[in-house]
């Protein structure tokens, strides 16, 4: 018939009181270690906690033989002769009074994962992958090499908006001046036309319709129509005395029967 847990605990945890007064130095996580390697075994517990792996947690042997009246000729001789008084010390770490009696100790509900836990051997550290470790330097290498590859990025595009920037000003400046040009062009143009149309303006002789000259065909004798004509009170165009409206803006003739010189 198997063994209910908390029975076997309160068996472990027994023998762990009993070898903590008799190994005082070695550490509480030892003890129980050696004890759930054991089983639970009290013989194979001692053997654990007896070998040499742990003996620089033993206490020294007592050396206590204290020598009473030995001269020095007899501690130069050889084996020793003079009677011995033996004396006894406590160890350091031990009570000096004698053991008190073995308490039982009280458990209540969930004791047992207490006691489990506390009786587990001690973990040891896991011991790292070597291809994860691979795995994960080769991703460290590939993130180093995207930053290095981004910061390029970054920096070509800032250079390009500086470029964008350049050749925006420089457009905004040659269509300024293509328009300047240009209208200097149509004024430059408008100029001449103006020059010329002056020019062929002043060279004609300024005429009223009175002063009409014909040209005979047979001598060149010019034959005139008259001289006396009138000015319109309105846009003072001198008109034909024969005429009753200006010939111009056609206002009637007020002054009829007045000629103008």
């Amino acid at each position: 018939m198997a063994e209910r847990p908390g029975k076997k605990n309160i068996q472990r945890s027994h023998l762990f009181f009993i070898y903590k007064q008799k190994y005082p130095n070695i550490p509480d996580q030892i003890v129980s270690h050696c004890i759930a390697t054991a089983g639970g075994d009290e013989k194979a517990t001692e053997e654990l906690l007896e070998s040499p792996e742990y003996s620089k947690y033993r206490l020294p042997k007592p050396n206590n033989v204290s020598l009473v009246d030995k001269s020095p000729e007899e501690a130069c001789a050889g084996p020793l002769k003079a009677s011995c008084r033996i004396t006894r010390h406590v160890p350091p770490g031990l009570p000096k009074s004698p053991f008190p009696p073995l308490l039982t100790p009280s458990f209540n509900h969930g004791t047992s994962a207490v006691f489990n836990n506390f009786f587990n051997p001690i973990k040891e550290q896991p011991v790292a992958n070597p291809d994860l470790l691979d795995r994960i330097e080769r991703q460290l290498r590939n993130k180093r090499n995207l930053e290095v590859e981004l910061n390029k990025h970054r920096k070509r595009h800032a250079d390009l908006r500086t470029q964008i920037a350049k050749l925006k000003s420089s457009l905004d400046a040659s269509r300024a001046s293509d328009k300047i040009e240009k209208l200097t062009k149509d004024v430059n143009a408008l100029r001449k036309d103006c020059a010329i149309l002056n020019a062929e303006y002043n060279g004609l002789p300024i005429k009223s319709t009175a002063e009409v000259h014909i040209t005979a065909t047979n001598g060149g004798e010019g034959i005139s129509w008259g001289t006396e004509a009138w000015h319109c009170e309105m846009c003072t165009f001198r008109n034909h005395h024969l005429l009753n409206q200006c010939e111009t803006c056609c206002m009637p003739r007020i002054n009829v029967g007045i000629n103008a010189v």
